[in-house]
């Protein structure tokens, strides 16, 4: 049979199953699966060629957006639909080959200082801003196991009320079993980051805290 195009070949209505694909020329009918039809592709598999303001989607069986691209801004977008920048990703980063090892790159969280005794930080988010309401300065952050050589942030990112806090950072475990210091944060600006080995967390650098 002479090759045609299947822009050429006739309508069929006759479809099988939501995973084949009929191929249908007189009264020769083919199928074939969209995996078994990508995984015989011997070359480049190129996309939007002829540059079309066409995106590439991706969703995940929730519905929500794993994958992204703006090809009139030429940006990539990862858990967004709106890409800020050439690759943007909404959420944390890990770079690495094993779930125990690796960089970690996240977003923030907020702790809101509002009366509370006591909250506790999330581990694998690598900056938390401790915010204040009217009246309250005092709060104790618990922060529990993290990723090996991950780093954790604190920062005070807003003036408390008549500008002094006193917040207490209580990381746990410490670097080889030892008993963390005291460790506070005063004033807006103040910030620790701590990291964590296979052992515990100790402190990397600070500014402007209290540790004794």
């Amino acid at each position: 049979m002479a090759e045609i195009k299947v822009s050429q070949l006739p309508t069929s209505t006759g479809m099988l199953g939501p995973d084949l694909l009929m191929i249908v020329s007189g009264s020769n009918n083919k199928k074939i699966t969209f995996e078994n039809m990508v995984k015989s592709v011997r070359t480049d598999l190129v996309v939007n060629s002829n540059n079309e303001a066409a995106s590439l989607k991706v969703y995940s069986q929730s519905g929500n957006n794993l994958l992204i691209t703006d090809p009139i801004l030429g940006r990539i977008g990862v858990g967004t639909n709106a890409p800020a920048a050439l690759l943007h990703v909404n959420g944390n980063l890990k770079l690495g080959g094993a779930a125990t090892s690796g960089v970690l790159i996240s977003s923030y969280e907020t702790l809101l200082v509002d009366g509370t005794s006591s909250k506790t930080a999330i581990p694998g988010i690598g900056i938390t801003r401790i915010t204040f309401d009217s009246g309250s300065t005092s709060l104790n952050v618990n922060l529990s196991n993290g990723l090996p050589y991950q780093t954790k942030t604190f920062v005070v990112a807003d003036t408390p009320l008549g500008g002094t806090c006193d917040v207490n950072l209580l990381p746990t475990p410490w670097i080889d079993g030892g008993t963390a210091p005291t460790i506070k944060l005063t004033k807006l600006g103040d910030t620790v980051t701590f990291l964590y080995d296979e052992n515990g967390w100790t402190i990397q650098s600070y500014f402007g805290a209290s540790i004794v």
